[in-house]
């Protein structure tokens, strides 16, 4: 049995791929930094949280973006608003 030497793709879940949309929004706000934007109207608080962490790839690394969240009905939904302070 003859074998290849590469390295295994990227893990995805089916249908998505978040970090390019997110990608897209962190350079964004980049290009002004320190200043509030609304990246999501159906967001979670979750969402947030992870920017703030750096749990979010694109929002690396920690520390370098802000991140909050607010309610917007009942069910959980929230907007979620985000600025870039630098590395």
């Amino acid at each position: 049995m003859e074998i290849s030497f590469q390295k295994p793709p990227a893990v995805t879940r089916p249908g998505r791929n978040p970090d390019t949309k997110y990608l897209l929004i962190a350079e964004q706000l980049k290009t002004r930094p320190n200043e509030w934007a609304l990246i999501l109207e159906e967001g979670h608080q979750t969402t947030a949280a992870r920017i703030r962490t750096g749990r979010i790839s694109a929002f690396r690394p920690k520390g370098a973006f802000e991140a909050t969240a607010r309610n917007t009905d009942e069910q959980g939904r929230c907007q979620v608003f985000a600025r870039y302070v630098g590395a």
